[in-house]
């Protein structure tokens, strides 16, 4: 019988990483938050909402037209159905429009 050569290999090490350490001690914030005077809605908010609303009335206005003036009945139902989308859409904004006013003339 033939001796099978034993050869000799060095163990691998598995390279085991390391989690990271999280203290549990809050660090201190360098910029804090104003808080504006007393307001509830920021004015940013305010032009967000506004803007979005105007957008939304533009194209349920556009989808409206659209949907009237057409003829074929495929364009006719997408434009039905961006009519909805878009009506909601804005009555939507249109709700948050007058909380946000609500509020502002409720907190003075």
């Amino acid at each position: 019988m033939a001796k099978k050569k034993v050869i000799n290999r060095k163990p691998v090490k598995k390279v085991v990483r390391a989690k990271p350490k999280f203290s549990r001690k809050s660090s201190p914030r360098k910029a804090s938050r104003k808080v504006s005077s007393g307001t509830i809605v920021s004015k940013r908010k305010m032009d967000v909402v506004l803007k979005d609303f105007f957008i939304f009335l533009i194209l349920f206005i556009v989808s409206f037209v659209l949907y009237s003036v057409s003829s074929a009945e495929a364009v006719i139902s997408l434009f039905l159905l961006l009519t909805i989308v878009f009506g909601f859409i804005t009555l939507a904004f249109l709700l948050v429009l007058l909380i946000i006013l609500f509020l502002r003339l409720f907190n003075k």
